[in-house]
């Protein structure tokens, strides 16, 4: 769940990070093949050439670093190092706490997922795999059954059979539809607005 659609949502958002995890909105730009966001620039030609983004990423990365701009400008983002304890403690006793739990092996995500909830006190843990993270995320919260949320397929519905090899790690062969966050933050949102009416 991007920083960037909590925003979008109507959230101001307090980042709180790993040190040297991604980022919000150049998370864009990590995945590339080989020097990551040095990927997407190339010098310029002449006399003091300057650094310019790549054409065929250039309206892409001006979009993103409007939004960045906004966001910084209007106070919307506020970047912190990882403090989840003290967020549930001291900061925000009332308020509704969620973390994001990636892994790699399928058969401890949501084992993992709910040792968090338990450790930090906190509302929600939303979990993912790294193979499939564009793909699927479960919500692991007290009291409630394990919610997967997954993408639409292109064309295709999601079989009994795909949803287990997806839960094993398998990805699907072509590019997910949407982003996953387009379920993520409606999902969020309703039981931000449950936190909210039960604790009035």
């Amino acid at each position: 769940m991007s920083a960037q659609d909590q925003e979008d949502a109507g959230y101001a958002v307090i980042f709180l990070h790993r040190e040297f995890s991604l980022t919000p909105y150049a998370r864009h730009f990590s995945h590339a093949t080989t020097g990551g966001f040095l990927d997407f620039l190339e010098v310029g030609q002449g006399e003091g050439g300057g650094v310019r983004a790549r054409p065929d990423v250039s309206a892409k990365m001006a979009d993103i670093l409007s939004r960045y701009h906004t966001a910084r400008t209007e106070n919307l983002l506020l970047s912190i190092p990882f403090l989840l304890l003290n967020l549930v403690d001291g900061w925000a006793p009332r308020g509704m706490v969620s973390s994001f739990k990636l892994e790699t092996d399928p058969t401890i995500l949501v084992t993992k997922a709910r040792y968090s909830l338990e450790r930090y006190q906190h509302h929600l843990v939303i979990g993912n795999l790294l193979a499939t993270r564009k793909w699927e995320v479960v919500f692991v919260s007290p009291g409630r059954e394990d919610n997967w949320l997954r993408v639409k397929r292109r064309g295709k519905e999601w079989t009994e059979e795909d949803v287990k090899r997806l839960r094993q790690g398998e990805v699907p062969k072509e590019e997910p539809g949407e982003e996953i966050e387009r379920f993520i933050i409606p999902a969020v949102k309703d039981l931000h607005d449950q936190h909210i009416k039960a604790n009035e």
